[in-house]
């Protein structure tokens, strides 16, 4: 939805973390964890001891014509954590532990825009048989699954950043599409069109349990059906 002349990005919608309308908006991307201290003063996360990141940013100041307040300075201090930043200091039954919040656009302000601008985008997503959903790795957008419908299938096509391919992203990415499915009857089929040298996408889809139906100008066609759908192959 949105309104014209204001129509940068589209105005009314939800995701995991965030829900906006034209006048209003919530957000829940923020997180707390605890995280247990070892070997002195550092802290244990996915089971190596890590030392704390130190944040230092000193600011000073003079009196000027509107403030008068005499010169002074000072260093503010904070402890970075591989998932974000120290709040406080506790114990959780008798043991040590850091308090540490993290949002999940942290450091990545800008990547979190690219979701919104592919939902504007008519090349992406241009009428409600388009479904778009957006990979994520440790809270942040590093790519996008699109679903093209028509008559119970759906088109299915991943982009992952370069970055971070090679971790396994688009393989869990379909496995969870495909379980988000369940029940789901207005696609029953899933279909991927691969080009025969790309053997990684090969390997995602076959991984995923896709089947080869036959081939379209050069590139191969796969289909995985859901469990109770309706079968038969169908033609692209």
């Amino acid at each position: 939805a949105a309104f014209p002349g204001v129509n940068l990005y589209v105005q009314l919608g939800h995701g995991r973390d965030y829900a906006w309308s034209a006048t209003s908006a919530y957000g829940d991307n923020v997180d707390t964890f605890a995280l247990p201290l070892c070997d002195g003063d550092r802290y244990r996360y996915h089971g190596s001891c890590r030392a704390f990141e130190t944040l230092t940013r000193h600011n000073a100041w003079t009196p000027n014509a509107a403030d008068s307040t005499p010169a002074g300075s000072e260093d503010l201090v904070a402890q970075r954590t591989s998932v974000g930043l120290v709040q406080a200091r506790a114990t959780v039954g008798g043991k040590p532990v850091v308090y540490v919040r993290r949002r999940s656009t942290y450091g990545h302000e800008a990547d979190s825009g690219l979701g919104f601008s592919a939902l504007n985008d008519p090349a992406q997503v241009h009428d409600p048989a388009t479904r778009l959903l957006m990979v994520c790795d440790d809270g942040v957008v590093v790519g996008q699954m699109r679903l093209d419908i028509d008559d119970g299938a759906a088109i299915v096509s991943i982009g992952i950043a370069r970055d971070h391919r090679g971790h396994g992203l688009a393989g869990r990415a379909l496995r969870a599409a495909q379980d988000s499915l369940a029940g789901d009857m207005q696609i029953t089929v899933l279909i991927a069109v691969v080009h025969p040298e790309n053997a990684t996408s090969r390997n995602v889809f076959e991984r995923a349990g896709f089947t080869t139906v036959g081939d379209r100008e050069g590139f191969l066609v796969y289909e995985w059906h859901q469990v109770g759908g309706p079968g038969g192959r169908r033609r692209l």
